[in-house]
């Protein structure tokens, strides 16, 4: 048997609740359904997945609440607010135009930016190993220096697999590397994870983070 839960989904209800809050009737439980799937689809299409780290979405009859955690805060809020802005008026054009049933409900999207410092996100440490990937650095050297500065900024433990044809080797394997103390089995431990899939020129290669943040 392999480890196949998701930490998030496993601590729902002990110490994590869920992301995405949106509840309704049987007779409009389709419509929300679409609102929620259409919000993230639209999101992904409009900011690029190197500035943020993973958003929320709650969804009621007036208004659609994204909450984002991100590194970079002044990239998506931009010079005094314009690129926030520009953001919402995209999404809430993408919404008029694919939404047929809530055409003419006055949606009003609000972005809320959590800041999260890049040395303890799981997805920076993602994007910065794929990157190195990508240009056949030293991955091994690489995943110490990142490991290092997580220790330094508060992080209890972390583990970082990378797998595939790494620097373009014949046959494809895996590398496992942990760091510090990384409590799995215990359900009341603050875990984040993130993962990646890097198409290089020799294949695709797979890159995963695990960390655990004091309590």
């Amino acid at each position: 048997m392999g480890q196949k839960a998701n930490p998030y989904a496993l601590r729902l209800g002990i110490n994590r609740t869920w992301s995405n809050f949106w509840y309704s009737d049987k007779k409009n439980y389709a419509n929300y359904m679409e609102i929620y799937i259409l919000v993230e689809k639209i999101w992904r299409e409009v900011v690029p997945s190197n500035i943020y780290e993973d958003i929320g979405v709650q969804v009621t009859m007036r208004e659609i609440i994204i909450s984002v955690r991100t590194t970079k805060p002044s990239l998506i809020i931009g010079v005094k607010g314009a690129n926030i802005n520009s953001i919402q008026e995209k999404i809430l054009k993408k919404l008029n135009k694919r939404l047929s049933s809530f055409k003419n409900t006055h949606l009003k999207i609000n972005i809320k930016i959590k800041e999260i410092t890049p040395e303890t996100s799981p997805a920076h440490i993602c994007e910065q190993l794929s990157e190195a990937l990508k240009a056949k650095k030293n991955v091994k050297n690489l995943t110490a220096y990142l490991a290092r500065s997580a220790m330094q900024s508060g992080c209890l433990g972390l583990k970082i697999i990378v797998g595939g044809r790494i620097n373009g080797i014949a046959i494809a394997r895996s590398t496992m590397k942990k760091f510090g103390s990384v409590p799995l089995q215990t359900l009341t431990s603050n875990i984040y994870y993130s993962n990646k899939q890097v198409l290089t020129k020799s294949g695709c290669c797979g890159v995963k983070c695990v960390m655990a943040m004091v309590n």
